[in-house]
């Protein structure tokens, strides 16, 4: 839904996701590319404000330099990608962010990645697919020997042993 802004306006920013470092990589290398680097700034800026603190768009806007248009704009492209929900009650908005999606989920949305292969040639495609890539699993031959959590740590738990029963 098209929202229009005041600057009178109240808001409050929620997580509603647990973000990462390699969150900002993420966006900056899936979703930039979809909806501009002015626009995942403004995402920055959200993530970085104080959360759940109740206060005028003013406060923002001046602060970043923004137009009530430029952030309306924003808001959008940032809600239609998933990275923003905005909700409304008479004067006052709560925006709660979400963390992006990992590049695997990314690649399996059909959406995202169509949308991406459209501002993005597919050897930029392939390079930021390669970059996210995990490595192989070891070679055939090779065994296990990594220590079980069982193996260091005794199981305890109100004063029983929890994988022989009461001591």
């Amino acid at each position: 839904m098209k929202v229009t802004l005041s600057p009178s306006d109240i808001f409050e920013i929620r997580n509603q996701s647990l973000f990462s470092s390699k969150d900002y990589e993420y966006v900056l290398d899936l979703y930039a590319p979809i909806v501009g680097i002015k626009k995942v700034s403004i995402y920055f800026a959200m993530l970085g404000e104080n959360k759940n603190i109740k206060k005028p768009f003013t406060s923002f806007l001046s602060k970043y330099h923004l137009s009530t248009g430029e952030l309306e704009g924003s808001l959008s492209y940032l809600e239609a990608v998933g990275l923003v929900s905005s909700y409304k009650k008479g004067n006052e908005f709560i925006f709660t962010l979400h963390s992006p999606r990992t590049p695997a989920q990314f690649f399996g949305n059909e959406l995202l990645y169509g949308t991406l292969k459209g501002y993005l040639s597919d050897q930029e495609i392939e390079a930021i697919s390669k970059k996210y890539q995990v490595g192989p699993s070891p070679e055939e031959g090779f065994e296990n020997v990594s220590e079980k959590f069982t193996e260091i740590f005794e199981l305890h738990f109100d004063g029983q042993d929890i994988l022989n029963g009461p001591e």
